[in-house]
């Protein structure tokens, strides 16, 4: 019977995912559909204004996470997750077991889960299409390890250049040198020796005289 009530169930969540209503986004007027998501399951979270604890239920399909009030109901909210950076546990900030956040620019969301292990795969499930957004992926959802590698290699390349630009400049300029002191005879100085020179040369004069 158990087993019976549970693949009910599981029958009964397919089938309004499939039927799910979908959302208008009230600042464009464009709908996005929100049948068959890639990810579901309830979280609870924290409202933009008053504060307060709210459980919805969460919609992730491509790059956007919607949530409404129930399983069946058209969502009524939306966060665009190629405008997120950041998606980590928040057990310390939202003060809640199970919490995560998911970032913007401008926005943080905070919202927690039942168990621990529905945040964990919600954080990689919402990491995920973070990081599908960005723009080392292609459009096929597959990571570009080569134009990384040849980021890599231009970036070791101009450092390269600019160590050498660097070691030129150094060989190539002129060494300060101390200039040595010139020597400099006054006027004075020069009849003093005058005088020194005629007086010995007198001395010596008398003495042979």
């Amino acid at each position: 019977p158990f087993l019976f009530q549970t693949t009910k169930k599981k029958e009964r969540k397919i089938q309004m995912s499939r039927t799910r209503p979908a959302f208008t986004d009230p600042a464009t007027n464009i709908r996005y559909d929100c049948s068959n998501g890639d990810s579901e399951g309830w979280l609870t979270k924290q409202s933009a204004w008053l504060r307060d604890w709210r459980r919805r239920y969460f919609i992730l399909k491509g790059s956007k996470l919607f949530f409404a009030k129930s399983e069946s109901s058209a969502p009524h909210g939306l966060v665009d997750l190629a405008l997120c950076t950041t998606v980590k546990s928040a057990e310390l900030k939202a003060q809640k077991r199970n919490a995560l956040e998911v970032s913007t620019a401008t926005t943080t969301y905070l919202l927690y889960a039942d168990t621990e292990k529905e945040k964990d795969d919600w954080i990689g499930s919402i990491g995920k299409a973070i990081v599908r957004c960005s723009s080392t992926f292609h459009d096929d959802g597959e990571y570009n390890s080569d134009e990384e590698d040849d980021e890599d290699e231009e970036e070791e390349e101009e450092e390269e250049e600019e160590e050498k630009e660097k070691y030129k400049c150094h060989a190539h300029a002129p060494r300060s040198r101390t200039p040595r002191p010139t020597s400099v005879m006054t006027a004075q100085m020069v009849t003093r020796k005058v005088r020194d020179y005629s007086g010995r040369k007198g001395l010596g004069e008398r003495r042979l005289s």
